[in-house]
């Protein structure tokens, strides 16, 4: 027997989230935003991946680089996917560790720190990526 079909619902803040149980030790997060490659604009390719390089980069309480620190300490990994139709940040984590997850997600939506030092280590990331 399959699980009914599940429905996104709306928060407060406007964010459709979504939870699929399924079994397993792992957990994954995925965050998608609606924007992608036909997005940018004509001449800038890469505008989009640059803007959630930035939101992925760092925040109030997360230092450069240290969300990643914190996803591998906890057994777990991270990627970023894009296309023509939405870009993409995606944790796989131990079970337990879902909290801490939801945790550094929520801080780097709410909070990203766009300063000179977080753009220019986006644009160092994107030529290290061509």
């Amino acid at each position: 027997m399959s699980a009914p079909p599940l429905e996104p619902q709306r928060l407060p803040n406007g964010l459709l989230w979504l939870a699929r149980p399924v079994p397993g030790s792992q957990v994954a997060v995925r965050v998608v935003y609606r924007c992608g490659g036909r997005d940018d604009p004509t001449g800038r390719s890469g505008l989009s991946h640059l803007v959630l390089r930035l939101i992925a980069g760092a925040s109030r309480y997360l230092e450069p680089g240290q969300f990643h620190r914190l996803i591998a300490s906890a057994g777990g990994r991270t990627r970023i996917e894009i296309d023509e139709d939405f870009a993409a940040l995606q944790t796989v984590v131990p079970a337990p560790q879902l909290e801490r997850v939801l945790w550094a997600e929520a801080e780097r939506m709410s909070n990203p720190r766009l300063d000179p030092d977080t753009l220019a280590s986006a644009r160092q990331q994107l030529r290290q990526a061509v």
